[in-house]
């Protein structure tokens, strides 16, 4: 698991990439996508998870751009981001928003055109 930006995860496009967090952990956990031409990317979630998380979304410089807080309902959640994405690198930064909050995820990346 990377716990900083600069050994980020890399999740291609159609593929997945697993996130665990255990009961107390306060770590952050870093994925990156690389975008190839402007695009709306989403996220398909499964996993048996518990409690609340937050996913930031980062430019390459590391700069937020924006911040999320979910909840999952039962064992499967879909992130559906906001407008075009223009091409270049987004970093993706999950952690979990309390000490109840724990579980094994999938993140799977697609791009809508």
């Amino acid at each position: 698991m990377a716990t900083n930006r600069k050994k980020a995860i890399t999740i291609k496009h159609k593929k997945s990439a697993k996130c665990l967090i255990t009961p107390g952990d306060k770590s952050a956990k870093w994925y990156k996508i690389s975008l190839k031409k402007n695009r709306h990317p989403y996220f398909d979630l499964r996993g048996d998870v518990t409690g609340v998380w937050k996913l930031q979304i980062c430019n390459k410089k590391g700069k937020a751009i924006k911040n999320m807080t979910f909840r999952w309902y039962g064992s499967k959640s879909k992130i559906t981001t906001w407008g075009g994405w223009k091409k270049g690198t987004y970093y993706f930064k999950v952690t979990p928003a309390d000490s109840k909050s724990y579980g094994l995820a999938t993140f799977k990346y697609k791009q809508a055109k």
